[in-house]
């Protein structure tokens, strides 16, 4: 810490990072700017989604792709809609979609892999998605002609609301997400 003096309450500090942040705040990102490690401040972070849990406010503290994200109770949704018109967040295609899905399964998974799933030239929406940050070039196949093979990111687990590969629906739940997403068009 380059001379600068913390005098104030680390939990408070914590709690004003996670309202702030628009994007899942990880520990080690807050304890690069701050005089103790991550693991004290993924305890307070912890502690403070127990915290907002079991007091019942309109805030929730969400674990969300490694890190800790503040949103408002979906029982709030409703009336917070009425008050301040319906908040978007980006749309995907259903072609957008269904390339995330078979990226999220499969992957390691190069574009011939998601063309023989889909059955359509596919590069223009893994281009889409690689822009947009849902995805990634994880590396090269070792085969010939050595294509990029693709794994999505931490920005694809916050959209779904995933904290980890491993939190995946099974096949059904992801073709009833499609159709929901579908309805809403």
């Amino acid at each position: 810490m380059s001379g600068e003096e913390f005098t104030y309450d680390l939990k408070q500090v914590v709690e004003a990072a996670l309202f702030v942040s628009e994007e899942p705040l990880r520990a080690s990102e807050l304890a690069r700017v701050m005089p103790v490690g991550g693991g004290k401040i993924r305890q307070i972070m912890i502690e403070l989604k127990q915290q907002y849990d079991s007091d019942c406010r309109g805030m929730q503290l969400l674990e969300i792709s490694g890190g800790f994200k503040m949103t408002t109770r979906e029982e709030h949704y409703p009336l917070l809609e009425k008050l301040f018109g319906r908040q978007t967040r980006a749309r995907l295609s259903n072609s957008a979609i269904e390339t995330l899905v078979i990226v999220a399964y499969y992957q390691p998974v190069t574009r011939a892999e998601v063309e023989g799933f889909r059955g359509v030239n596919s590069q223009s929406v893994l281009n889409s998605l690689l822009d947009k940050g849902f995805i990634r070039i994880k590396g090269r196949r070792e085969e010939i002609g050595r294509p990029m093979e693709y794994a999505t990111t931490e920005k694809f687990l916050d959209y779904f609301g995933l904290s980890s590969l491993n939190d995946l629906p099974d096949e059904d739940e992801v073709e009833m997400f499609a159709l929901e997403e579908t309805d809403d068009d």
